[in-house]
């Protein structure tokens, strides 16, 4: 009702906007309260007064049409506010794709006492498409481990393993006395590995007990050529060569050997038994020497540096020699001859 009371004032106060009238009046001011009569109401006053009220809503109508839808709706409903300003036309982006959400599992009912508990359902999560295996040899060999199954590769032996194989593979035949076969196993040792000593003196010795010399020879020539620095082969064969009266061979042998051959004591002995007979006696001396310095223990070297001592006649050298041979480990015979010998000799 405040609203329209405003309206009404402002009504009162505005300038008329027909032509050719001086004043107007306010608004109902010749508007007078009707007498009541006794019994009926009069009709006349009644028709004026409505018909006063029509003209006036019409003079305001007229008025304020501009304005008039505004105030009733301002006077019905809540004015609702201004919109914002337009911005100008853009193309809207598109909006982005939804993504699901990942579902949220429930937390399981709790069940009463006495009742089961309802199985707890089961929430499928989408799972990542899985990456296509690696080639790779890790991943190859994690597969087969996974799948229990281990796969072997087998390492080829070395040479030295395949001739040792070979040589206790001669042993056990030999055991057995299949020479022929013992033998054969030797040979392929030998072809694995040429520095196998042990081999290469087993089957000399096969051979020399069937009285195959020459053919003993010839792998020992073969083992000096093949490996110039070991001395098994150097031993065996100036032996041989000994033997068959070869002894110019044999000294060339030996005193041709490279510095680490000579040195073994084995060597060295049998070059000092060389040199004494071929009577270079102070050769051997020095030899003998070289051979004691590094076995002190054994007799008959004890015995041929004695022998070497008399023929120069180092009186008391081979008296000393010959009582060390008969303390040391001694062959029946020599120790028979040495004690001759020391006896002859205490008179010089």
């Amino acid at each position: 009702m405040s609203l329209i009371n405003k309206m009404l004032k402002d009504l009162e106060t505005r300038a008329p906007r027909a032509a050719g009238r001086a004043t107007v009046k306010p608004i109902f001011s010749d508007l007078q309260p009707a007498e009541a009569r006794a019994g009926a109401r009069p009709r006349g006053p009644m028709l004026g007064i409505a018909a006063v009220l029509v003209l006036a809503a019409a003079a305001v109508l007229w008025w304020l049409w501009p304005a008039a839808p505004l105030v009733t709706a301002v006077a019905v409903h809540p004015v609702p506010p201004a919109p914002p300003p337009v911005a100008p036309a853009v193309e809207p982006a598109p909006p982005p794709a939804a993504v699901p959400a990942p579902p949220i599992a429930s937390p399981p009912p709790v069940a009463s006492r006495g009742e089961p508990a309802p199985a707890k359902p089961r929430v499928s999560r989408p799972r990542p498409p899985a990456a296509p295996p690696a080639k790779t040899a890790e991943a190859d060999g994690a597969r087969e481990v996974a799948a229990g199954r281990i796969e072997k590769t087998p390492v080829p032996l070395s040479a030295a393993d395949q001739a040792e194989n070979a040589y206790r593979e001669a042993l056990r035949l030999l055991g057995e006395r299949r020479r022929g076969e013992a033998e054969a196993a030797l040979v392929r040792a030998l072809a694995a590995d040429t520095r196998h000593d042990k081999a290469r003196e087993l089957l000399v010795g096969i051979m020399l007990e069937q009285g195959r010399g020459a053919e003993a020879r010839a792998v020992l020539e073969e083992g000096v050529a093949a490996n110039p620095e070991r001395s098994m082969s150097y031993r065996y064969l100036a032996r041989l060569q000994v033997e068959r009266g070869a002894e110019a061979e044999a000294l060339a042998l030996l005193e041709g050997a490279p510095a680490g051959v000579r040195q073994d004591p084995e060597v060295a002995a049998l070059l000092a038994a060389v040199y004494q007979r071929g009577g270079r006696h102070a050769d051997a001396i020095q030899a003998f020497r070289s051979a004691l310095g590094a076995r002190p223990r054994e007799g008959r070297w004890w015995v041929g540096l004695a022998i070497s001592c008399e023929a120069e006649q180092q009186w008391a050298a081979a008296r000393d020699a010959y009582e060390r041979a008969g303390a040391a480990s001694l062959d029946p015979r020599l120790r028979e001859y040495s004690e001759q010998r020391l006896a002859a000799l205490k008179n010089r």
